[in-house]
C-alpha cells in the first residue's frame, strides 16, 4: 500500500507496490513534482497503481494548469478495481494539501503536516515527535507492514531542472 507525508516543503512516500495476493510486485514513484508560473506544486497519490499512474498524467496535463488558473476541471480519477481508498494529494505553494477521492469533490486541509496512506498513523506519531518526512515514511515503513521502502523523497525548493531529481534514502 503506501505512505506519503508532507512536512516544510518536503514530500516523501514508500516505493514499493503490493498486490492483490498481498506480495511485493516492485516499486512506483508515488510523489512528483509540477512547476507552473513559477509556482511549485508536490504531490502524490495513494490506493491502486493505475489510479496513482492517472493522478500523476493528469498533473502533468494541460488539464492541470486550467485547474490551478480556474478552479474547473476535476480528474477522472475513479478507482480502477475495488480500491476504495484511493487518494490525489496536491500541496500547493502555501502548504495546504487538496485533497482528491474518487470523482467525489476535491476539498482543502490545512495542517502543520500531514501523514496519508496505510502508515499514516505512525507517520503522524512520528511527525508529532518532530521527525522530517522522510523519518516519518521511514518510521512507517518500519511499523507498517503494508510500507515498503526506500523512502523517496523530493524537495520543493529544488526548482531548476538541473536541481530536481527524485532522490531516495535507504530503508
Amino acid at each position: 500500500m503506501t505512505c506519503i507525508v508532507f512536512r516544510d516543503g518536503v514530500i516523501a512516500s514508500d516505493s514499493k507496490i503490493i498486490g492483490r495476493s498481498w506480495t511485493t510486485m516492485g516499486g512506483f514513484d508515488k510523489c512528483g513534482k509540477r512547476v507552473l508560473d513559477g509556482q511549485v506544486y508536490l504531490y502524490g497519490a495513494t490506493g491502486e497503481t493505475s489510479y496513482a499512474a492517472k493522478f500523476d498524467r493528469w498533473m502533468q496535463s494541460d488539464a492541470f494548469a486550467t485547474f490551478i488558473k480556474t478552479g474547473e476541471g476535476h480528474p477522472n480519477l475513479e478507482p480502477a478495481a475495488r480500491d476504495e481508498q484511493c487518494t490525489g494529494l496536491l500541496f500547493m505553494p502555501d502548504n495546504t494539501c487538496i485533497r482528491f477521492e474518487g470523482n467525489y469533490p476535491h476539498y482543502t486541509v490545512k495542517g502543520d503536516y500531514y501523514a496519508f496512506g496505510t502508515g499514516d498513523m505512525v507517520a503522524s506519531g512520528a511527525l508529532f515527535m518532530g521527525a522530517s518526512a522522510q523519518e516519518a515514511v521511514k518510521a512507517a515503513i518500519e511499523h507498517d507492514v503494508l510500507s515498503n521502502g526506500p523512502v523517496q523523497f523530493i524537495e520543493r525548493d529544488k526548482v531548476s531542472l538541473e536541481d530536481f531529481k527524485k532522490e531516495t534514502m535507504p530503508a
